[in-house]
């Protein structure tokens, strides 16, 4: 009986020149009325429910009780409008007015300068409440050296290691969300460090280069298997 083969685990790949550190953080934080040293963190991804931004509100709340110059910013497009989420963007404002968010909370819609949004934030907060396949604006986190707070599920512990490049708590638990952001916030060295690693692990592990060449090395093992066996 012939083993089974072991699959070949190749991550979508980040534009690396695109997603960088270099990249400005002053132009988006103008826009969103971000002053000085006013901590901004964010979210990005489709308004869809298992994203988790209602989740990502209540966190935004804690932070802000203990962090009041704190603002936070939501990016991201409704995808499945036909699939019964055409109120949830109206929802999510109401639910930030109810928080007491509204003055300090931007929901921004679809983007296409993702790259200065990530760069802009002091922290991202990544919080699904159903398991991530992967997680892409993580990989694009790190390639720009923004730190990363994401839920420990799905494909997300496969992207961020834990305590190296980014900080993983469980999905749903606000608390431990908030007191990871809050860290960070607290602790600018542990945010270099964080960034740092995060970008080393995107040169290493998403860019395009190395896509191509998991993708090549899994056709050349599919080959010489099937050399074998002929």
């Amino acid at each position: 009986m012939r083993g089974r083969a072991h699959p070949h685990v190749v991550p979508d790949p980040v534009d690396l020149d695109r997603f960088h550190p270099g990249i400005s953080r002053d132009r988006i934080r103008r826009e969103l009325g971000v002053a000085g040293q006013e901590p901004l963190i964010g979210l990005v991804g489709h308004l869809t429910p298992w994203k988790g931004h209602e989740v990502f509100l209540a966190v935004a709340r804690a932070v802000a009780d203990l962090v009041p110059p704190a603002r936070f910013v939501v990016a991201g497009g409704a995808i499945y409008e036909t699939h019964g989420h055409q109120g949830y963007l109206g929802m999510l404002r109401q639910r930030a007015a109810a928080l007491g968010l509204s003055d300090r909370l931007t929901l921004l819609g679809a983007r296409d300068d993702v790259p200065e949004l990530l760069a802009g934030l002091d922290v991202l907060v990544h919080c699904p409440t159903a398991p991530e396949p992967f997680g892409r604006v993580l990989a694009e986190a790190m390639a720009v050296r923004c730190p990363v707070v994401a839920a420990r599920c799905g494909g997300i512990p496969e992207v961020i290691e834990d305590g190296v490049t980014g900080l993983l708590v469980s999905p749903g638990n606000v608390e431990a969300f908030a007191a990871a952001a809050l860290r960070l916030l607290r602790e600018p060295a542990v945010r270099r460090r964080l960034g740092e690693a995060g970008r080393r692990r995107a040169e290493a592990h998403f860019g395009i280069e190395s896509h191509a060449e998991r993708v090549l090395a899994a056709y050349r093992t599919v080959l010489e298997r099937r050399r074998v066996a002929a």
